[in-house]
């Protein structure tokens, strides 16, 4: 067991080959190869409260360095912006009214999805999957979960101009620059549970481009990209946590980024393809 200044305590293994490196406890901080994950178990954040002020108050006795990830869970993001709805205040139209007998939800929620302005592609018992901001989502990201009983929540309104806004307060208050993800969960198609995606980001690439590269067989790549916001957004997301865990901030250090200042509405629009491109899109379009 050795020390690390900056992250405590460290129990160090191997499995399948792979050095691992727990920290602390393993289900606040991981490290595997040189990437460190560390979740913040931070206050309870009351809806209308100052973002930047609660971030500021829960991370003043962590590190941030060069290169550092701050991942921002979009549920305290939803909430500093007063996207919590009471479903009471919600009128009804007979659109919505037929999208809750069509897949058995409450019909003020299903009313949610339509105000989003979200694509509706179709759907399953009790869930429908929609498009929005670019991002097949259930339910046009809005959830009923860790909201009090009769609320629902919205997703954030503009997730890469909040994430510029963390990484700008990064830079002023301490000096470092920064990369900053607002995630959420998402699902893939015929894969059970959930996985972290970037909602938006700010102060790094989140897509790496391997077309044109050269396989270990010598074989040019003709399609890959590889989508490092989203990848780093699950991984946050293991140790990350709104319920009953209150962590709902991870810093990650060392993590193969490269740093920019380059617009951060672009570095999101980044992280999505067009319809053409897509492979599911034009069927779950054409099937709409």
């Amino acid at each position: 067991m050795s020390d690390n200044p900056d992250f405590g305590y460290v129990t160090r293994f191997i499995y399948k080959s792979t050095e691992i490196t727990i920290i602390k406890n393993i289900f606040e901080i991981k490290k595997v190869g040189k990437t460190f994950i560390k979740a913040i178990k931070t206050d309870i954040l009351m809806e209308g409260t100052n973002l930047i002020d609660f971030i500021s108050k829960n991370l003043k006795d962590e590190i941030i360095k060069d290169g550092d990830i701050i991942v921002i869970s979009s549920k305290i993001v939803s909430l500093s912006e007063g996207r919590l709805v009471n479903l009471r205040n919600v009128q009804v139209s007979e659109v919505g009214k037929a999208l809750a007998v069509e897949f058995c939800i409450d019909e003020k929620f299903a009313q949610l999805i339509i105000n989003e302005r979200s694509l509706i592609l179709g759907g399953v018992k009790k869930v429908v999957a929609t498009i929005n901001k670019n991002i097949v989502i259930p339910s046009a990201g809005a959830d009923l979960s860790n909201t009090p009983p009769g609320y629902a929540i919205l997703w954030p309104k503009n997730p890469s101009r909040t994430a510029f806004e963390i990484r700008n307060f990064f830079s002023k208050s301490r000096n470092v620059k920064t990369g900053v993800i607002i995630s959420d969960s998402q699902i893939v198609p015929l894969r059970t549970g959930t996985y972290g995606i970037a909602l938006g980001i700010a102060g790094f690439i989140g897509v790496v481009d391997k077309r044109g590269s050269i396989d270990i067989f010598g074989k040019e790549m003709k399609v890959t990209r590889w989508n490092l916001a989203d990848n780093l957004a699950s991984a946050a997301n293991l140790i990350m946590g709104e319920g009953e865990e209150r962590k709902p901030i991870a810093i990650i250090r060392d993590a193969p980024i490269t740093l920019t200042d380059e617009d951060p509405s672009k570095l999101t629009q980044a992280l999505s393809m067009d319809e053409e491109e897509c492979l599911l899109a034009q069927f779950l379009l054409n099937n709409s």
